[in-house]
Protein backbone atom coordinates (compact mmCIF):
# COMPACT_ATOMS: atom_id res chain seq x y z
CA UNK A 1 0.00 0.00 0.00
CA UNK A 2 2.94 2.13 0.43
CA UNK A 3 4.48 1.49 -2.62
CA UNK A 4 0.72 2.26 -4.38
CA UNK A 5 0.33 5.99 -2.32
CA UNK A 6 4.36 6.59 -3.49
CA UNK A 7 3.30 5.83 -6.91
CA UNK A 8 0.34 8.23 -6.46
CA UNK A 9 2.23 11.06 -5.17
CA UNK A 10 4.61 10.98 -7.56
CA UNK A 11 2.28 11.95 -10.59
CA UNK A 12 -0.05 14.04 -7.96
CA UNK A 13 -0.50 17.93 -8.45
CA UNK A 14 -2.71 19.72 -5.78
CA UNK A 15 -3.63 22.73 -6.89
CA UNK A 16 -2.74 22.91 -9.97
CA UNK A 17 1.11 24.41 -8.20
CA UNK A 18 4.76 23.33 -9.47
CA UNK A 19 5.68 20.05 -7.93
CA UNK A 20 8.65 20.59 -6.24
CA UNK A 21 10.55 16.88 -5.23
CA UNK A 22 11.19 15.57 -1.69
CA UNK A 23 14.58 15.07 -0.95
CA UNK A 24 13.95 11.71 0.69
CA UNK A 25 12.12 9.30 -1.44
CA UNK A 26 11.84 10.67 -4.66
CA UNK A 27 8.19 12.29 -4.30
CA UNK A 28 6.78 14.84 -5.74
CA UNK A 29 4.28 17.31 -3.84
CA UNK A 30 2.45 20.91 -4.45
CA UNK A 31 4.21 22.40 -1.51
CA UNK A 32 7.69 22.45 -0.28
CA UNK A 33 8.29 19.94 2.74
CA UNK A 34 10.66 21.28 5.41
CA UNK A 35 11.97 17.72 6.35
CA UNK A 36 12.25 14.27 5.28
CA UNK A 37 10.00 13.28 8.78
CA UNK A 38 7.01 15.54 7.11
CA UNK A 39 7.16 13.33 3.82
CA UNK A 40 6.43 10.37 5.42
CA UNK A 41 3.59 11.71 8.18
CA UNK A 42 2.18 13.12 4.80
CA UNK A 43 2.12 9.99 3.35
CA UNK A 44 1.24 7.93 5.98
CA UNK A 45 -1.77 10.15 6.56
CA UNK A 46 -2.71 9.14 2.84
CA UNK A 47 -2.12 5.81 3.21
CA UNK A 48 -4.71 5.56 6.35
CA UNK A 49 -6.88 7.70 4.01
CA UNK A 50 -6.96 5.16 1.37
CA UNK A 51 -7.07 1.72 4.06
CA UNK A 52 -10.18 3.76 5.77
CA UNK A 53 -12.29 4.04 2.26
CA UNK A 54 -11.30 0.39 1.48
CA UNK A 55 -12.60 -0.70 4.80
CA UNK A 56 -15.72 1.49 4.39
CA UNK A 57 -15.80 -0.65 1.46
CA UNK A 58 -15.25 -4.01 1.88
CA UNK A 59 -17.63 -3.15 4.93
CA UNK A 60 -20.53 -2.49 2.85
CA UNK A 61 -19.37 -5.54 0.65
CA UNK A 62 -19.74 -7.85 4.34
CA UNK A 63 -23.22 -6.31 4.84
CA UNK A 64 -24.84 -6.97 1.42
CA UNK A 65 -22.75 -10.65 1.67
CA UNK A 66 -24.44 -10.92 4.95
CA UNK A 67 -28.41 -9.89 3.89
CA UNK A 68 -28.11 -12.13 1.04
CA UNK A 69 -26.75 -15.02 2.87
CA UNK A 70 -29.69 -14.60 5.10
CA UNK A 71 -32.11 -14.84 2.41
CA UNK A 72 -30.85 -17.42 1.03
CA UNK A 73 -31.05 -19.56 4.30
CA UNK A 74 -34.46 -18.32 4.37
CA UNK A 75 -35.21 -19.56 1.27
CA UNK A 76 -33.25 -23.10 1.71
CA UNK A 77 -35.31 -23.67 4.93
CA UNK A 78 -38.86 -22.76 2.92
CA UNK A 79 -37.87 -25.10 0.71
CA UNK A 80 -36.96 -28.00 2.07
CA UNK A 81 -40.27 -27.06 4.40
CA UNK A 82 -42.28 -27.35 0.93
CA UNK A 83 -40.71 -30.72 -0.02
CA UNK A 84 -41.35 -32.30 3.36
CA UNK A 85 -45.04 -31.07 3.32
CA UNK A 86 -45.57 -32.44 -0.04
CA UNK A 87 -43.98 -36.19 0.82
CA UNK A 88 -41.27 -35.36 -1.53
CA UNK A 89 -37.97 -35.22 1.01
CA UNK A 90 -38.34 -37.56 4.48
CA UNK A 91 -37.12 -35.35 7.16
CA UNK A 92 -35.11 -38.28 8.37
CA UNK A 93 -33.82 -38.88 4.82
CA UNK A 94 -32.99 -34.81 4.63
CA UNK A 95 -31.26 -35.11 7.85
CA UNK A 96 -28.97 -38.24 7.09
CA UNK A 97 -27.45 -36.82 4.17
CA UNK A 98 -26.79 -33.37 5.37
CA UNK A 99 -25.00 -34.85 8.44
CA UNK A 100 -22.95 -36.86 5.62
CA UNK A 101 -22.05 -33.44 3.49
CA UNK A 102 -20.70 -32.05 6.57
CA UNK A 103 -18.07 -35.18 7.42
Amino acid sequence: ILAQARSRARFALIGGARPETCQRGGLVVAMRVKSPRGCQKCLRMQVLGDLKTQVKAQQAQLAAMMRRHREMREEGEALRECLEASGVLAPARFSASLHRRRF
